[in-house]
């Protein structure tokens, strides 16, 4: 094994995630929620490109809205998508609020 996977003890993975299902028996599947988040750089410059010579490095622009996904286990309940950005109005919807384009931010 190489990498950060030598590094796990398979066995409390596996006693974790029993503990995990014990837990979550009590509870129908409709109601156990997943959550899962994703990162959008989407200002940041090509980490490499095609370059005849070098070139002078640039500060690549590190903001990030985080888009988060839900649902429910047994897949009967999906939640609208939530971005989490950093700036209360950003810019990019210019003077009409987010909802009014169809996003929950």
């Amino acid at each position: 094994q190489h990498g950060k996977v030598a590094f796990v003890n398979l066995e409390a993975v596996k006693r974790e995630r029993l503990r995990i299902a014990r837990k979550l028996e009590k509870y129908l599947p409709k109601n156990c929620l997943n959550v899962d988040e994703a990162g959008i750089f989407g200002q940041a410059p090509p980490d490499q490109g095609l370059a005849t010579s070098q070139m002078s490095g640039k500060k690549s622009n590190c903001s990030c809205i985080t888009v988060t996904f839900i649902c429910n286990q047994d897949g009967s309940e999906k939640w609208q998508i939530f971005y989490i950005g950093k700036f209360k109005q950003p810019w990019c919807f210019k003077k009409r609020k987010p909802a009014e384009y169809g996003f929950c931010y």
